[in-house]
């Protein structure tokens, strides 16, 4: 710092020797100045004025003795202090008291008056060194006291910091030596004194403070070493040492005191309990107790004019304090106390400095730290610093009175080992939208008890989800489908101490559920998806939906019984769907009727379309009907059972259908038998075509059969359970179909099992094989099922209902299945559209139309 000035409050008492010997004061205080560059000093002010008021009304001096001068000039500065010194008798006692600026040049020390040129010190300031020197060569006074109060932390100079915070001892030491004078200093030699928070500097307050105490316990003379003894203490624990007051001079110099009577008068001072608490205090009459206020009101009715400090104190209460004053005899003063529950001040301090300190749970400050705590309870005190091990106790405020100080000595602290992260791995796909993540337990090598925050967010973005963990794993939820998130974990030690795991990334899956459509009952056949990406699909409440691909109802068509037939598309966008009613319809695009074809019993195989445009639809009067467009019959063909399953047709136009005879029978478009093989159970499998044209359909017998065009057996595989699904064909000619012995089958194109995928359910879905060869199906168990071309699952959704739909999917990836629960559910996936395979799906294509080649 470049300038720096101390801070002086001289007060000088001459101790009274002789009871005729007149006590002289001159009280300074320096607060404000001409130049704006020098900091102001309110308190300085404050300071002198209460030191006047003190010095009066304990009788230390009368009052036309003790002179006051505020923010004087140079000059006046000068000639004041001369004449205290020079005009002083030999039986006077003078008290100086300076509050305000100080500054040392050399080994000259300097007070600042309110016209100081802080560039010009020597010329603009008060001498305090040399004037001393001959003022005290001349005086006649026997004794005298100085002191010397720095109180103002500060630069005197605005946004220059002092360089040289001190005065000068020595020579000031040494002026003293054998002439009689006491001399109180506020600070060491090279210390800044501190300004208290409320204004005025801790030397003066508590010099003041003890003083008034001391004359409140009746006596008549005071120590003036044991005075300074008790402001040196408070001073150096209000400071944390750093302001440290010193003594020169004669250790035996005493004050008398003389305080005024306090009855004699006319005057009458009334107190008045403010509130039930103020009730518990003591009233005090310039230190001297005149009763309690236990009855609400207390009278004191003989005082004389004149000023008075009325104090108000107890146990359960904050100190209160006013002076007042009576101008006119026969006056009267009333004093309403509003008592405030005691407190006092706690310090805490902690090596190193630094800590958070929270008292109960509650954050109040970094240490140091003091503050004021409520008397009579209970306080638990808690400090945190970086890098140490955190320290707490329990203490206890049981009466009022000066500062507690709390010491912590903190210890290094070692922070716990970093987890591993263990589920998902790094940089895995297709995790689940609700998935647990995992990691290995942290240790710590204190022995500390570790706990962790968890971080996550998409890639680029993790935050804290979750904090305080105690165990090594944490279920997240609600995650976004197709999405990049990243992720750590931090362990904590009980003291604060964290060290953070690596950042590790996973890929959610893409499915998801889209939206779900309600219908009014159950739903047991398959969606078919028009050009437009509407979605058709029929319900046991005798409804066929059409539905928007965002999920909005656009149309929906009456049937006069339950839907167990899946619609069909046809180019023109007309749809075909059979009833139990024992009707075929075809509906227009719009929802209209375009005509109505009655068969012989319910219709639950969903037609297909030949390649002149006729439809063929299977009956449970088992015929196997040929309709033309416009609704006429072309043929029908009799089997020996009832036709659930739905005719397939190849190149050729032959159609293929299963019966509930056992057979699958191949025929010509124009209505005759061109073949049928025989297998051991009924055929209710809709059969898929290769595209070297081989047959490939399942059997109740549990057998999944291969045959060639003209009807001979390829091979055939056997399951552990009876089968109704649908076969689909991925791009690399693997077989998929489910069975009643609830797993999905893989089949190689020569007959051999590839893999076969578990469920928890029966699967009478036909599977859906995606553009990128993902496997969809559904099963009785709820879930629909995302499985990869090599068998392994990517992904399920659970629902509380049995799919025994065919999953559809449509060329932006969405994908559409139907629960027994009467929903239509519809779920996003990367697969956008379906396999280039010549049957990916039920029916061989999205508009369910059953001919080889369609899309």
């Amino acid at each position: 710092m470049k300038k720096e000035f101390l801070f002086f409050i001289v007060i000088i008492f001459v101790v009274l020797l002789l009871s005729s010997a007149t006590t002289k004061v001159l009280v300074i205080g320096v607060g404000d100045f001409y130049n704006q560059e020098i900091t102001k000093l309110p308190g300085a002010l404050s300071d002198a004025q209460a030191f006047k008021n003190v010095v009066i009304e304990f009788g230390i001096a009368d009052s036309a003795n003790v002179r006051l001068i505020e923010n004087p000039s140079s000059g006046v500065l000068t000639s004041e202090i001369a004449d205290l010194f020079l005009k002083a008798d030999p039986q006077d006692k003078l008290i100086l008291y300076y509050s305000g600026h100080g500054k040392s040049e050399g080994n000259k020390t300097y007070l600042v008056p309110f016209d100081a040129n802080p560039f010009l010190i020597e010329k603009t300031c008060y001498n305090l060194t040399d004037n001393l020197t001959e003022l005290l060569a001349k005086t006649k006074a026997k004794e005298i006291i100085m002191i010397i109060d720095m109180c103002y932390a500060g630069s005197l100079i605005v946004g220059r910091p002092l360089t040289d915070p001190r005065y000068e001892r020595t020579p000031l030491e040494n002026l003293i030596k054998d002439l009689g004078v006491t001399m109180l200093l506020s600070s060491g030699a090279s210390e800044i004194s501190v300004e208290r928070k409320e204004g005025g500097g801790w030397f003066t307050y508590y010099f003041l403070k003890g003083l008034k105490e001391e004359a409140g316990k009746g006596k008549e003379e005071i120590s003036l070493r044991e005075l300074f003894e008790y402001v040196r203490d408070k001073v150096s624990s209000e400071t944390l040492k750093k302001q440290n007051p010193v003594f020169i001079g004669e250790a035996n110099t005493k004050l008398q005191i003389r305080p005024k009577p306090l009855g004699g008068g006319t005057c009458i001072l009334k107190v008045i309990a403010g509130n039930e608490l103020a009730k518990t205090g003591t009233v005090y009459l310039n230190g001297h107790e005149i009763g309690k206020l236990t009855g609400g009101v207390l009278a004191k009715i003989d005082l004389p004019k004149g000023k008075y400090i009325v104090t108000v104190d107890g146990d359960k209460i904050e100190k209160w304090e006013k002076q007042i004053e009576f101008k006119a005899d026969y006056e009267m003063q009333e004093l309403k106390i509003e008592a405030q529950i005691v407190t006092r001040l706690l310090r805490v301090v902690t090596e190193p400095i630094g800590a958070v300190v929270l008292i109960d749970g509650k954050e109040v400050g970094m240490s140091p730290w003091q503050g004021r705590v409520e008397v009579g309870k209970k306080l638990q005190i808690k400090v945190v610093h970086q890098g140490y091990r955190t320290e707490e106790k329990t203490i206890e405020i049981p009466t009022k009175g000066e500062i507690i100080t709390e010491k912590f000595v903190l210890k290094k602290n070692t922070p716990p080992d970093a987890p591993r992260l263990l589920e998902p791995l790094n940089n895995v796909r297709d995790i689940p939208l609700q998935t647990t993540l995992k990691w290995t337990k942290a240790q710590d090598p204190d022995g500390d008890e570790v706990i962790y925050d968890l971080y996550l967010g998409q890639e680029g973005n993790a935050k804290l989800i979750v904090s305080e963990i105690v165990t090594t794993e944490y279920e997240v939820k609600n995650l976004e489908a197709g999405k990049v998130y990243e992720w750590k974990v931090v362990a904590k030690d009980t003291h604060g101490a964290q060290t953070a795991s690596i950042v590790q990334k996973f890929s959610t899956t893409p499915f998801t559920l889209k939206w779900k459509f309600q219908t009014g009952r159950e739903i047991f056949v398959s969606p078919a998806i028009g050009a437009d990406g509407t979605v058709y699909i029929g319900s046991y409440d005798s409804y066929l939906y059409a539905i928007t691909p965002d999920g909005k109802l656009k149309w929906k068509f009456p049937t006069a019984g339950y839907v167990k037939s899946s619609p069909t598309v046809d180019i023109d966008g007309t749809i075909y769907v059979g009833t139990n009613d024992n009707t075929l319809f075809a509906i227009h695009p719009n929802g209209n009727l375009k005509w109505k074809f009655q068969t012989g019993w319910l219709i639950e195989s969903t037609p297909s379309i030949g390649p002149d445009g006729t439809i063929y639809v299977g009956c449970w009067d088992k015929y196997l009907y040929a309709i033309s467009r416009d609704g006429k019959l072309k043929w029908k063909f009799a089997t020996e059972g009832a036709l659930r399953s739905s005719p397939a047709i190849d190149s050729n136009g032959t159609i293929y259908i299963g019966s509930v005879d056992k057979h699958l029978y191949a025929i010509t478009p124009d209505g005759k038998l061109k073949w049928k093989f025989q297998t051991g159970d009924v055929v209710t499998s809709s059969p898929a075509i290769g595209k070297d044209g081989t047959i490939y359909f399942g059997s109740q017998d549990t057998n999944i059969y291969a045959l060639t065009p003209d009807g001979k057996l390829k091979w055939k595989f056997q399951t552990d359970g009876y089968i109704h699904s649908h076969p689909s064909i991925g791009n690399d000619g693997t077989i998929y179909i489910g069975s009643v012995d609830k797993h999905l089958y893989a089949i190689n194109p020569n007959g051999t099992l590839k893999w076969r995928f578990p469920t928890n359910g029966i699967v009478h879905s036909g599977p859906a094989v995606g553009a990128d060869n993902t496997i969809f199906v559904g099963s009785y168990d709820g879930c629909l099922y995302v499985i990869k071309s090599t068998g392994e699952l990517k992904w399920k959704f659970q629902t509380d209902t049995r799919f025994h739909s065919s999953p559809v999917i449509s060329s932006d990836g969405t994908v559409y299945i139907a629960g027994q629960d009467g929903y239509l559910y519809a779920f996003s996936s990367e697969s956008k559209g379906l396999a280039t395979s010549s049957w990916p799906k039920f029916k061989g294509n999205t508009r369910n139309t059953g001919k080889l080649g369609d899309k």
